[in-house]
């Protein structure tokens, strides 16, 4: 049997095989491609429709950024893989460790996307130093990545904005 990426066994393999191989796949991958299609673009429709909960819901916040799209045509085509938001989490008084303590507890994982590459333990041989993009160290210092999963149901959504909203900005220092 041949794997991906094995070039011995892709040589031993006569070209009538290789055809044989190709023409099977492709008939398979034919076969289940309108089931996949049908999926992703409920998937698609589904993350687009928590983005514009999120935005809704989000908007009048001073101290959280929604992402947003540099051109609204990029509206059609955009998969929105992540929802990254920008909080400024000196003016609440939290840490971002500390919020996203507090959501784990409460059921609600989040992510940070992205760290800068040159404070990559790789790239400190090479004398990169912490403040060479001022403006990405910045950013990434606020960014936080919600759940965006087309599996969120509506309420799940609420849950995130509530847990954000009341617990991080309108609760005080105390709370969430």
């Amino acid at each position: 049997f041949a794997r991906f990426g094995d070039d011995n066994a892709l040589r031993m393999m006569t070209r009538d095989r290789a055809r044989q191989f190709t023409c099977k796949g492709a008939r398979v991958i034919g076969s289940i491609e309108p089931d996949i299609i049908d999926r992703d673009a409920a998937f698609l429709q589904r993350r687009r429709e928590i983005v514009a909960a999120y935005n809704a819901a989000f908007d009048g916040q001073d101290w959280l950024m929604t992402p947003g799209l540099r051109d609204v045509r990029d509206a059609a085509t955009t998969a929105w893989h992540l929802y990254t938001v920008q909080m400024d989490f000196a003016a609440l008084g939290r840490r971002r460790t500390e919020v996203m303590s507090a959501l784990r507890a409460a059921g609600v994982g989040t992510q940070v996307h992205y760290i800068p590459i040159y404070w990559q333990p790789y790239y400190q041989r090479f004398g990169f130093e912490r403040g060479l993009c001022p403006n990405t160290e910045r950013a990434y210092e606020r960014m936080l990545s919600l759940p965006v999963y087309p599996d969120l149901t509506d309420r799940d959504v609420r849950e995130v904005v509530d847990l954000l909203v009341t617990g991080v900005a309108g609760g005080g220092h105390g709370s969430l």
